[in-house]
């Protein structure tokens, strides 16, 4: 092999290889969690889950648009005063990355005490609810989600908040990998780069119902 050969086999193989390493690194962060199924309660409760409606997403200089995220903030809150009606647990997830090299893949967001990271104030906070933090795309990541769930006899999930393709719709996952039966409140959930009907396709497909926060019963 002559010597500019070598050379070429060398600039095509070593971002080949730099890509398959990141990639073998971020999956774990990505995938949806597996985990022991949940118990057949007695008197079985519903929960809602709101996810990552942070200020680096939604802010004045979030990555949605201002009209984006006011009407996702509105669904969300009318799905909160719907459990809150109804006696049924509420959960906030905030998205925290400590790790660099995700923190650096996803342009520095949401770094553990940064402005950005914090809970955007117009979604309605309920006194005394719980507030659970992950670094990957499934929440049930964190073990103690899962468990607060158990403890209050759950099995029946509603998820608000982003990205609908990708942590809201891990998380959907994570859950149905556990046995929960899981609803979409698809006027409290966004996306990046799918629409209404894409992200439908998308929920449908992975056996996942779909409600609007102004139907939920």
């Amino acid at each position: 092999m002559k010597r500019w050969q070598k050379v070429l086999v060398w600039i095509v193989t070593i971002p080949v290889v730099i890509l398959a390493a990141i990639t073998l690194y971020v999956r774990p962060y990505i995938r949806p969690t597996e985990g022991p199924a949940i118990a057949d309660y007695d008197e079985p409760k519903a929960a809602l889950i709101v996810m990552d409606i942070q200020l680096d997403f939604t802010g004045p200089e979030g990555w949605f648009a201002p009209d984006v995220s006011a009407d996702l903030i509105a669904g969300t809150n009318r799905a909160i005063g719907w459990a809150s009606r109804h006696g049924l647990p509420v959960v906030y997830v905030q998205n925290v990355i400590e790790d660099p090299l995700m923190r650096f893949l996803s342009g520095g967001i949401n770094a553990a005490g940064a402005p950005g990271t914090a809970f955007d104030p117009r979604v309605m906070q309920m006194p005394g609810v719980p507030v659970f933090s992950k670094g990957q795309s499934d929440a049930f990541g964190n073990k103690l989600l899962d468990e607060y769930l158990r403890s209050q006899e759950v099995d029946r999930i509603y998820l608000c908040g982003l990205d609908g393709a990708q942590c809201v719709y891990a998380t959907a996952r994570g859950a149905k990998n556990r046995g929960y039966q899981v609803c979409m409140v698809e006027d409290a959930i966004v996306a990046m780069r799918h629409d209404a009907q894409e992200l439908r396709d998308i929920w449908h497909k992975a056996g996942l119902s779909i409600a609007s926060s102004t139907g939920l019963e």
